[in-house]
């Protein structure tokens, strides 16, 4: 009976031992998961396969990690390329992708628990920031090509087609050169003029469209010859030439001077009496052009430049293609089209009309109803939008 009791007491010892080791089937909930052992990642996926950004510009990557219970979900990033992005962890699953320079590069996000990856293709664009021309101003004829040439900056920038554009087709003419048949670098358009008038000449960025640079060309047949340009030779008809014979010239030549010269004196008092009108026409062109006072910047973007009536009026505003006073597209408070000072030559005074968004004002600060035109005279000064962009009717 002892024996028996003793064995007892042993079993109930042991049993409250085995009560008390972790792992127990009957043990705490800590011992629960030990016994269920660890939960492995199976994969690891991104929010997206591809990514374009600018230089400068930046992006946020996030992984999810499968299963959502695994033990371990701990990630790492790495780029392929460090120069073109720079890659940081800013979660426990999301990174920042800041672009740092032009070109490709691939994300790989990676599971410390097993290894498992997901990758990400990163495109790099590297922006146009300006354009300029090799030539912003041309006086020449009809029927002449002239070939401009844009520089792009930065000189690597990623996407550097053009589109170009003429104001006035039927005056100047623009086709884009194709660079394959051009040994220049930058890209070329060849001008063609056609009739008198003026016309601007517009490159815009196809990467950013509000980039954009203007020649402005005036075609007139006054305009001076280049040295290149070689006057035709006078060719004699066939049915002239024939009647062309030696004249001895020993021999006196008899003519009726009277009859002979009769003709011409009349074509010279012709040439003359039009001569004299076309001249006094173009003095009194010229007197009424020297008395209209220049649009002179007083205050902002144009201060200390001025602008002349050349054509009767100046439109002010962003666009290059309507205004002949032209802001940046940076200058968000100025309208494409602001406003436009008119000249009238009859009662010698101003014809001010706003057709803005933010507004036109008199000097004095009254806002100009859009659309309704303000007289002005020779010293009368207003403003755009605000009065840190301030132009007057300049004196002479």
């Amino acid at each position: 009976m002892v024996r028996k009791l003793a064995i007892l007491a042993v079993t109930i010892l042991i049993f409250f031992f085995l009560v008390g080791q972790p792992g127990f089937i009957f043990s705490t909930s800590e011992s629960i998961t030990w016994a269920q052992g660890i939960i492995n990642v199976t994969r690891v996926s991104l929010d997206r396969n591809n990514i374009t950004l600018r230089v400068g510009q930046s992006a946020t990557l996030t992984a999810t990690v499968d299963p959502q219970n695994a033990t371990d979900k701990s990630i790492t990033w790495a780029s392929s390329a460090m120069g073109t992005v720079d890659v940081r962890a800013t979660g426990p699953t999301t990174a920042s992708i800041s672009a740092l320079s032009g070109g490709t590069t691939t994300i790989t996000v990676t599971t410390v628990d097993g290894g498992k990856t997901a990758t990400c293709d990163v495109n790099v664009i590297i922006p146009v920031r300006s354009l300029s021309l090799d030539q912003t101003a041309l006086n020449i004829g009809p029927n002449e090509e002239v070939v401009l040439t844009v520089k792009i900056v930065p000189t690597d920038a990623t996407n550097q087609d053009l589109i170009w554009s003429s104001t006035e087709a039927g005056v100047a003419s623009v086709v884009p050169i194709d660079p394959a048949r051009t040994t220049s670098p930058n890209p070329q358009a060849r001008v063609k003029t056609h009739k008198e008038g003026e016309a601007r000449i517009i490159a815009r960025s196809v990467d950013d469209n509000s980039i954009t640079v203007f020649c402005v060309v005036n075609v007139s047949v006054s305009a001076p010859i280049s040295d290149d340009q070689v006057e035709p030779p006078i060719e004699i008809a066939d049915e002239y030439e024939q009647d062309l014979v030696p004249v001895d010239q020993t021999e006196p030549i008899v003519t009726n001077d009277k009859e002979s010269s009769y003709p011409y004196i009349l074509i010279g008092v012709f040439i003359f009496l039009a001569l004299a009108g076309f001249l006094i026409v173009k003095n009194q062109k010229a007197k009424a052009l020297a008395n209209r006072a220049p649009l002179v910047g007083i205050k902002g973007k144009f201060a200390g430049q001025s602008f002349k009536f050349n054509k009767g009026q100046l439109v002010i505003g962003r666009d290059p293609a309507l205004s002949q006073v032209s802001y940046p597209e940076t200058e968000g408070s100025i309208s494409r089209k602001h406003c436009t000072v008119s000249y009238d030559q009859a009662t010698n005074t101003y014809v001010l009309i706003d057709s803005s968004s933010n507004g036109t004002y008199l000097a004095s600060g009254e806002k100009l109803v859009s659309g309704k035109p303000y007289i002005l005279k020779t010293g009368d000064r207003f403003y755009l939008a605000n009065p840190n962009e301030l132009f007057e009717i300049g004196k002479q």
